[in-house]
């Protein structure tokens, strides 16, 4: 077994959230459309980048 000098960690948000805060869906239109699956994509950007703001 390898041994790892660090613990990998990823952060992601359930879809219930989304839908509770958001609106955002992730239903048949979400695995089926490409179309809708990139608005939603854009959405949740803009929504992060509007509670977290970068650094300056």
């Amino acid at each position: 077994m390898s041994e790892y000098k660090h613990i990998p960690l990823g952060v992601g948000f359930y879809p219930d959230w989304w839908k509770a805060n958001y609106g955002i869906a992730f239903g048949r239109d979400y695995y089926y459309d490409p179309d809708y699956r990139v608005e939603v994509g854009l959405k949740q950007q803009k929504a992060l980048y509007e509670c977290n703001p970068p650094l300056k």
